[in-house]
């Protein structure tokens, strides 16, 4: 009886040590990676906060326009968003309160940081994955470090 009860505490002490480990993996401070890194290896970032910086191209609807769709994405390049080359882009899970002056971001280089899902693909599937749950953008200045402080 007594070894059964310590098995079960040494299980439960376990499976403790397992909870604390993963809810300290997404307390963990956002990686700052490159448009490459995400593009190459979507899988690898999923689900992990990150930095990054890129091309911001959003959609605005002209006023009178009813039911058309389109996505706001994250380039490499502004030379990808002018060609549509969307496998070289992320889509953008944008909430309203952080773009109230799209002008602002919009086809400029910005910094964004927030979660990347590698198994949304945006819309039609068209892109290599979505940053969600944007914390943070900031239009990149010519000459800012790689590495934003903190």
């Amino acid at each position: 009886m007594r070894r059964k009860k310590q098995t079960l505490e040494t299980l439960c002490s376990c499976l403790i040590a397992i909870i604390v480990s993963a809810a300290n993996l997404h307390a963990a401070d956002p990686i700052f990676v490159s448009m490459v890194q995400l593009l190459a290896n979507p899988a690898k970032f999923d689900g992990v906060d990150v930095i990054v910086v890129g091309y911001c191209s959003l959609y605005i609807p002209a006023k009178n326009e009813v039911g058309a769709h389109g996505s706001d994405v994250l380039y490499l390049h502004r030379e990808d968003s002018t060609a549509e080359l969307t496998k070289n882009g992320v889509a953008l899970r944008i909430t309203p309160e952080l773009f109230l002056k799209p002008d602002d971001y919009n086809g400029r280089y910005v910094i964004i940081k927030g979660t990347f899902d590698a198994k949304n693909l945006g819309f039609k599937e068209m892109y290599c994955g979505t940053i969600r749950n944007i914390q943070e953008v900031t239009p990149w200045v010519l000459g800012s470090p790689d590495k934003p402080k903190k």
